[in-house]
Formats: C-alpha cells, sequence, structure tokens
C-alpha cells in the first residue's frame, strides 16, 4: 500500500492476473506504450485506474468518463444514473470490439460502480467480455436494432442481471455468454429457438 508511483518500462507489454493487487496507494502511473498494446490482467485496479484516467479518484463521483472505440462508438457513463451508454456515430452498423481480458476494457475502472447498460441503434455486436465481471449490473436495455451477436462471455458473472429482453435482431449468442448470471428470473426474443443459435454456457438464458 506504500507504492506512490509506478513508470513501466516500454518492453513491458504485459501484467499478470493480481501483480499490483491490493495496491491502493498508487497515486501516478506512465508507460510509453499506448494502452491498448499493454494486456493488464484482472485484480490490478488500482493501476488500471490510474493509468485510464490519471487519478486514484473513485470513479462514481465523476460525470466525465467518456471515450471513443474503434469504428465511431462512443461510450459514457452517468454516475447520477450510474449508467453506462453506447452510441454509434459513424452511420454504418459496428460492433463493441472482443477483450482478451476485462482489464482491456477502457471502462473497466467503472465495473464495480455501474448498475445500467445502454445499447442504443448502430451497434451490430456486443465483443467478448465486453461487461463481464460487474457484481452490480442490473439493467440491460439493448434498443439496436443491428445488435445481432452478443460474444463470449459478454456478461459472464453478472450476478444482479434479472432481465434479459433481446431484440428479433439477435440471433447468435456465443459460449458463456451469460455464464454465472444466476439472478436471470425472466428472458425473452420475439424469435423462436429455429432463428437462434445459443452456444453452450448460456443456462441461465435458456
Amino acid at each position: 500500500t506504500s507504492i506512490r508511483t509506478v513508470n513501466l518500462p516500454a518492453q513491458v507489454g504485459q501484467i499478470d492476473k493480481n501483480a499490483f493487487s491490493g495496491c491502493t496507494g498508487i497515486v501516478s502511473a506512465t508507460t510509453p506504450r499506448l494502452l491498448a498494446n499493454l494486456v493488464i490482467d484482472t485484480g490490478n485496479e488500482p493501476l488500471t485506474r490510474v493509468l485510464r484516467d490519471g487519478s486514484s479518484s473513485t470513479p462514481s463521483t465523476s460525470e466525465d468518463n467518456s471515450g471513443t472505440l474503434s469504428g465511431g462508438i462512443t461510450w459514457s457513463y452517468q454516475a447520477s444514473t450510474k449508467i453506462l451508454i453506447f452510441v454509434n456515430t459513424s452511420g454504418t452498423a459496428v460492433a463493441i470490439p472482443d477483450y482478451n481480458t476485462t482489464a482491456e476494457r477502457p471502462w473497466d475502472y467503472l465495473a464495480s460502480v455501474v448498475e445500467q447498460v445502454l445499447v442504443l441503434d448502430g451497434i451490430s455486436a456486443i465483443g467478448r467480455q465486453a461487461f463481464a465481471d460487474m457484481p452490480r449490473l442490473g439493467t440491460l436495455i439493448l434498443n439496436g436494432s443491428s445488435l445481432a451477436i452478443i460474444g463470449e462471455a459478454a456478461f459472464r458473472n453478472d450476478v444482479s442481471i434479472k432481465t434479459v429482453t433481446l431484440p428479433k435482431e439477435t440471433v447468435l449468442i456465443y459460449a458463456n455468454a451469460f455464464s454465472g448470471c444466476t439472478g436471470i428470473t425472466a428472458a425473452s426474443t420475439p424469435n423462436t429457438q429455429a432463428q437462434m443459435t445459443i452456444l453452450s454456457g448460456n443456462e441461465p438464458l435458456t
């Protein structure tokens, strides 16, 4: 807990699980690398929070949490309502990217406080682990008329989700997308079973 500053050399391209777990005193961290080129495994929140927003302050008190993903999707977090919003500004349908670890997500430092996710029109897919391991996430608003695919482990271990309403465009749900979502009590879709492909590990949903 006494570590205050972390300066990573360019050669460091990966930080394994829990390397900086419990290092709550970190207030400054630097790396010559783009964050997209730095793989940070889970359990390193004290470091990832500072690398991404330059501050160790609690994210739930801030209204200035936003960014742009590849393809033109913008995301923003509203602290007053604890909602994470995704909007496509490109004019053509694009996907929220896949993430090999949850720590790669630009909004990962908000994972412990997000209670709602809103996906608006023009987003074709929710990528791998995009919203996994968000313990307070209880409300999914999937309004996108382009949302065809929900990626692997997209909502894994989101135990607070109670209801899932899928748009008719959603026809493919990858393995473990809703694995560990033990709180689900209702799910609906306009599609028949024959019109959808739901891969293994989605028992809480099916």
